[in-house]
């Protein structure tokens, strides 16, 4: 269930799933929106799912989405939702199913982004990203 706020007037409107578990929110107060994700930690409540939104607040990079606020699931015992800046752009992805090329010069400086993005993860918070996978580009037109 996203997050909602008081039940007379409520802080996240105009929900819009775009994953499982995954919403875009408009955040009434500051007038943005957000992205929210629900999920259930896995395994005993020391497991690093349930650290995930501990971790996620100690980041500070430019290429790591902040995270904004995190709760525990009022309707779903056991479930966390965090909340972190939504971008408009869209996804890598989503621009190449949508047939955009990048420039050998573009597609160098995202996956320079990227690493160092992991390199600060890696090298200095000693975390590992154990879910980084491409998904695949639809070849059928």
């Amino acid at each position: 269930m996203p997050l909602e706020g008081e039940a007379a007037r409520k802080t996240y409107t105009g929900h819009r799933a775009i994953a499982r578990g995954v919403w875009i929110a408009r955040h009434e107060i500051l007038g943005e929106n957000y992205i929210q994700k629900t999920y259930a930690p896995a395994g005993r409540e020391d497991a690093i799912a349930f650290a995930e939104p501990r971790l996620l607040n100690e980041l500070d990079h430019p290429y790591i989405t902040p995270l904004r606020e995190a709760q525990f699931d009022p309707d779903r015992p056991g479930h966390v939702t965090i909340v972190m800046r939504f971008y408009p752009g869209g996804s890598v992805h989503s621009a190449m199913e949508a047939g955009h090329h990048f420039s050998v010069g573009t597609a160098i400086g995202i996956l320079k982004n990227a690493a160092e993005a992991l390199a600060y993860l890696h090298v200095t918070k000693g975390y590992v990203h154990r879910d980084i996978k491409p998904k695949p580009v639809s070849t059928d037109q």
